[in-house]
């Protein structure tokens, strides 16, 4: 896993310096590069970059605003996704649902899960503030919601939760000390 992490910050140096030529970005410059997300849009640029380091085509995005949510449709061959921004996690789903997990929890909005039937996703994507893209299988959540009872209302709209193990990491870039090192072993002159 950690030979797979280091070769997509690579990648992602390769993206911040595509020609190996002398190229200065300030701090500012490059935190904005890879910074905090903040909301849905950002999340949904850090996916598309994502899939362009594998140089996958975005066939499709549309950004959907409903309520008190705002997420993203978004194409790609063979796969639809719903990329959703998570601030943080339900760090008391134990005790609201009275399970006996020991777990923490996350959920989607019911508004989320009818688009994702509506365009036959099998994933949503979390992205969370630091960088870190995690996918949910939406089949699993519905049947665990099924069966547990984790739907509860909030702020007037239904919102189906399952446990953080249902969770799969898929990207992690937050050590902003190794992309630079990273990067200054690829382009020994760039300066930040």
């Amino acid at each position: 896993m950690d030979r797979l992490i280091d070769r997509i910050r690579l990648k992602i140096a390769l993206l911040l310096f595509p020609e190996p030529k002398f190229k200065e970005l300030t701090k500012q410059q490059f935190q904005k590069l890879i910074g905090e997300v903040k909301n849905s849009q950002e999340a949904a640029d850090l996916f598309a970059r994502y899939m362009e380091m594998f140089e996958i085509p975005i066939i499709e995005d549309k950004r959907i605003s409903m309520n008190t949510w705002n997420f993203h449709v978004t194409t790609v061959p063979k796969h639809t996704y719903i990329i959703t921004f998570k601030r943080g996690f339900l760090y008391n789903f134990d005790k609201i649902f009275n399970l006996k997990t020991n777990e923490h929890g996350t959920g989607l909005n019911s508004n989320i899960l009818k688009y994702a039937l509506r365009y036959n996703c099998e994933e949503a994507l979390i992205v969370r503030p630091n960088r870190e893209i995690y996918s949910l299988n939406i089949n699993k959540l519905l049947e665990y919601t099924d069966e547990f009872h984790t739907i509860r209302e909030e702020k007037g709209e239904y919102e189906f939760h399952c446990p953080l193990s249902f969770l799969k990491k898929i990207l992690t870039i937050t050590e902003y000390d190794e992309i630079d090192r990273q990067i200054q072993e690829v382009y020994p002159k760039a300066k930040i």
